[in-house]
């Protein structure tokens, strides 16, 4: 079920502008497991939370093993600095959240629907103040996340670009970032244009980065919209 949620998830944010995906993933987790769906939309928060945090580190990893042009080295520090005040608010938002979660719990009105929202939500903080499993979903999200960068360095391989898991690493927290504003159909553009912008300086040609965009665009967005699109007409079914 919820591969089946996060398939359909990811389809529906490549077809549909203001991240629509999220919504329905949120709806199908509700409904096949059995849980209000603000408590499901607290977990995705949470996540998206520990994948900011993974960006942030892996942009650490990237400036200290590769050598970013002057061209980048703005960019870079920008992002650095905003995911950095992210963090502040997220570890602010888990050493405080609860607490004043609960405040506003017995300020308002019995079910109504800041309270089965809130509810959730100081659960969720709760459990990442256990540092044994915040430390596990870090560990999680960097591994996946890591894993995600492999398509991306063996299209540089396969393209004759320079090659290096670092700047694979550099190319998807780039997509990650820039895409992480709704830009309608299929981020088409914007994602061949990040391409370019991180490869460029680092001696590609023009050409080659814009050729590396459009292929990686399809290895990226191919296999979530063909599966996504088949759990949505049915096939696979679930067991």
């Amino acid at each position: 079920g919820l591969w089946r949620a996060v398939l359909i998830g990811q389809a529906l944010n490549i077809l549909l502008p203001a991240k629509a995906g999220e919504v329905a993933r949120i709806e199908i987790v509700a409904r096949q497991a059995g849980v209000e769906r603000m408590r499901v939309a607290a977990t995705l928060g949470i996540e998206k939370a520990y994948d900011v945090l993974t960006f942030l580190g892996l942009l650490v990893v990237v400036s200290f093993f590769l050598v970013v042009p002057a061209e980048l080295e703005g960019a870079i520090l920008k992002a650095v600095v905003g995911m950095t005040l992210f963090l502040a608010v997220m570890v602010a938002g888990v050493l405080l959240g609860p607490a004043l979660a609960d405040h506003l719990i017995v300020s308002a009105a019995p079910g109504s629907r800041p309270v089965r929202f809130l509810h959730p939500l100081a659960d969720q903080l709760r459990l990442t103040r256990n540092w044994r499993t915040a430390g596990a979903l870090l560990a999680w999200s960097g591994a996946i996340w890591s894993f995600a960068a492999v398509p991306n360095y063996l299209l540089l391989v396969a393209l004759g670009l320079p090659a290096s898991p670092v700047l694979a690493l550099l190319v998807l927290v780039a997509l990650q970032l820039g895409l992480s504003v709704p830009v309608g159909f299929g981020s088409i553009g914007l994602f061949e244009y990040i391409c370019v912008l991180v490869l460029v300086p680092f001696g590609v040609a023009q050409d080659l980065a814009l050729s590396y965009g459009l292929l990686l665009h399809l290895v990226a967005y191919l296999p979530p919209l063909a599966l996504g699109g088949l759990y949505m007409l049915g096939r696979p079914r679930e067991a």
